[in-house]
């Protein structure tokens, strides 16, 4: 990143993990760059069970490969050469088990939720390949509810995004 060491409170990083060939040198940067205490927001992928149907039967633009090792430094988990390359699994490959992520980086997470599965497909959650169905706010609500009571009841199958809060220094972020 073309950043000044400890220069920045915040980076964002929306739906572009899965793009990454090396999160572990993503991770990296972003610990470099981040003052102590500087929070890094991610919104990206859940590879729950509908969402791999979704991927492998229905839209098939983008993998998942849950055998990678995203902390290795030197392994690709997806093709670096193609910025459009991804693979799905990468969030929950590092996200799934808080432990092992601290473990490999000076992060601390200060928040982690799974969000979205009728809503991220009716609003066109695949970008630009995927169409849209433009809904009234009222009815996006009642999706919303939905939305939240599968996620409550089974996660693991329902939810497609996640949302992850890392604060930087593990010592200031207790």
């Amino acid at each position: 990143m073309p950043f000044p060491d400890s220069s920045l409170d915040y980076i964002v990083a929306s739906n572009m993990l899965h793009h990454v060939a090396k999160p572990a040198i993503f991770f990296d940067s972003c610990s470099r760059v981040l003052k102590d205490g500087g929070l890094l927001l991610i919104q990206d992928v859940n590879a729950s069970t509908i969402f791999r149907i979704i991927l492998s039967k229905i839209t098939r633009h983008e993998g998942y490969d849950f055998t990678v090792n995203v902390f290795n430094r030197d392994k690709f988990c997806c093709d670096a050469k193609d910025p459009w390359n991804a693979n799905n699994a990468v969030p929950n490959l590092l996200f799934d088990n808080i432990d092992a992520f601290e473990k490999k980086f000076p992060f601390k997470i200060k928040h982690k939720k799974t969000t979205e599965c009728l809503a991220w497909i009716i609003t066109g959650g695949m970008g630009s390949v995927s169409s849209y169905i433009p809904l009234p706010e009222p009815f996006l609500k009642l999706v919303d509810l939905f939305d939240r009571l599968l996620i409550s009841v089974a996660p693991k199958q329902f939810s497609m995004q996640q949302q992850i809060v890392l604060c930087n220094s593990k010592k200031i972020c207790a």
